[in-house]
């Protein structure tokens, strides 16, 4: 995945992913982040591969920022588990996220 931020996102000085959690708050950009990695890791065979296991490296990522506390235990199991399958795939792929 050659880039991460392409020119398209690039149009206004406000990051899409804030944009994004300010209309959605916290909760619903967690839930948008956790849903857009099961969506990668879950489609990865079948369309881009490799690509898709990065993307949803991204979204665990962005997702991880914001889970901080105990309020968020039913979604910190959920981040776990994604987590877990994400390195799995890391393995299969022997893709490295070391840069």
């Amino acid at each position: 995945m050659s880039n991460i931020r392409p020119e398209h996102y690039k149009n206004c000085s406000l990051e899409c992913w804030d944009a994004m959690k300010l209309v959605l708050g916290t909760d619903g950009f967690i839930s948008f982040c956790l849903g857009n990695a099961f969506k990668y890791l879950w489609r990865h065979e079948y369309k881009n591969g490799k690509e898709d296991i990065l993307k949803a490296g991204i979204y665990l990522g962005r997702a991880r920022k914001y889970i901080n506390d105990d309020s968020y235990l039913d979604t910190k199991d959920q981040l776990k588990q994604l987590t877990e399958l994400y390195q799995e795939k890391l393995k299969e792929y022997e893709i490295s996220t070391e840069s």
